[in-house]
């Protein structure tokens, strides 16, 4: 009988795959200019967690949450200072916090990670890539928009 033998072979293959699984499933945070990994392993997570500043800071940070934005969250969230800006797959915000400590934030049951937003996600690759072209040109004099021209 074939049905039977593949049927168990089926099965067989099923139960290797669910064993094979990870406990925690990789969600990074896609940025333009870079693809950040974010653990969700209990390691991961307390190495994570101790970089933390405990103190309140403001200004842009990334927010990786559990999984699609609820509208609970999203208030808890800005019931606590942080106002999300954009939305950054897989799952994540560039938020502004205002006087809130990542720690406090990276402890709700809902947030997966916390990180800074630095500066340089914001700059386009090309971008970059250009201004290391030209040293004698500032990014910043690069991007002022009142420069007409290189040789301002």
């Amino acid at each position: 009988m074939l049905f039977p033998s593949s049927a168990c072979g089926l099965i067989a293959i099923g139960g290797f795959l669910a064993l094979d699984r990870p406990t925690a499933q990789a969600k990074p945070i896609r940025l333009r200019n870079e693809i950040i990994p974010t653990e969700a392993s209990a390691e991961g997570t307390a190495k994570a967690a101790s970089a933390l500043p405990q103190s309140p800071v403001s200004g842009l940070v990334l927010v990786q949450v559990a999984g699609a934005m609820t509208p609970g969250w999203q208030a808890e969230l800005r019931s606590m200072g942080v106002e999300l800006l954009k939305y950054v797959p897989d799952d994540a915000f560039i938020t502004e916090f205002n006087n809130v400590s990542p720690a406090r934030i990276k402890a709700l049951g809902f947030v997966r990670w916390v990180g800074p937003y630095r500066p340089d996600h914001e700059i386009h690759p090309r971008l970059s890539a250009a201004a290391r072209l030209y040293p004698p040109y500032p990014l910043p004099h690069c991007l002022n928009p009142r420069s007409r021209n290189l040789e301002d």
